[in-house]
């Protein structure tokens, strides 16, 4: 038997093309409700936003979100996080309180403020319970006080909802509208979707999307990008390591951190790559190169 294997949808471009395609709403909508208990019916008249965030002055750094939709009192933002790092979780954080921010402006009221709702979709597995999905707000620790009904974070396990479906065990409804992220194979994929409308829709949105010249370019020049940042990113520290065990822990934290850096912008590595993964500021590296 034959198989076909589908674009990946943990890829930026193509989680994109699948959420943002006007035929797949019903299916968008469907996923939102799911994942929050939003009533579907108050989802109906949602509206897709731009996604490239408001900058305040100059120093403040151009933020892109996969998917901003709103609908009368809630901005909601969807993210897909494809591969884990030391920061990911800051980042989607810092998505929805830039979202939070943008809303404010001269004669705007706090009360006014819409709930802004946060949806990461992780292709990993990083707190400590395994489930589908995972709701946090800030509250009390003590009291359980909740701080403001205004924000709330999720985090859909993408990992755990893989393995459920590939080991047949019983899924829930939104384990099931989760599996065009999941599963890889068009025949495998048409076999589990079958019966449900929009998930079929879907799967043919999905299909369509492997002879779309444009989809097809940009799927393979982020795949591209990936694998050569990643051979960069792997170097580029070994030659770190290396040159920090040369210089020894008694030359300081400061005379290691900056050979490492050195050595990363000599690989061509930028400033947001380097701070990403080394988890310093870019302030912090201007400072530690002078």
């Amino acid at each position: 038997m034959t198989s076909t294997k589908l674009l990946d949808p943990t890829y930026d471009c193509i989680f994109k093309a699948i959420m943002l395609d006007k035929d797949n709403k019903e299916y968008l909508k469907k996923l939102i409700s799911l994942i929050t208990n939003i009533n579907i019916k108050y989802l109906k008249n949602m509206h897709i936003e731009n996604v490239e965030h408001k900058i305040g002055n100059k120093k403040d750094k151009i933020l892109k979100s996969d998917i901003i939709v709103t609908v009368d009192n809630h901005i909601i933002n969807l993210e897909m996080n494809r591969e884990y790092y030391e920061g990911v979780k800051e980042k989607n954080s810092m998505y929805m309180h830039k979202i939070m921010g943008e809303q404010m402006s001269v004669g705007d009221k706090y009360r006014d403020i819409k709930i802004v709702i946060q949806i990461n979709f992780d292709n990993y597995n990083k707190f400590k319970k395994e489930k589908e999905v995972y709701e946090f707000i800030m509250k009390e620790r003590e009291t359980n006080e909740i701080l403001s009904e205004k924000f709330r974070e999720y985090h859909v396990n993408l990992e755990y909802i893989r393995k459920k479906c590939y080991d047949k065990k019983e899924i829930n409804q939104l384990e099931r509208y989760c599996m065009p992220l999941v599963i890889e194979i068009l025949e495998e994929l048409e076999e589990k979707v079958k019966g449900d409308e929009i998930l079929e829709s879907v799967m043919v949105k999905m299909t369509r999307l492997l002879e779309d010249k444009k989809i097809l370019g940009l799927y393979d020049a982020e795949k591209q990008d990936r694998m050569i940042k990643d051979a960069q990113i792997e170097y580029a520290t070994k030659l770190g390591l290396e040159e920090g065990e040369k210089i020894g822990i008694e030359k300081g934290k400061i005379t290691v951190q900056k050979s490492i850096i050195e050595n990363m912008i000599k690989e061509g590595l930028d400033y947001d790559t380097i701070s990403k993964y080394t988890n310093i500021s870019i302030d912090d590296i201007n400072e530690i190169l002078k």
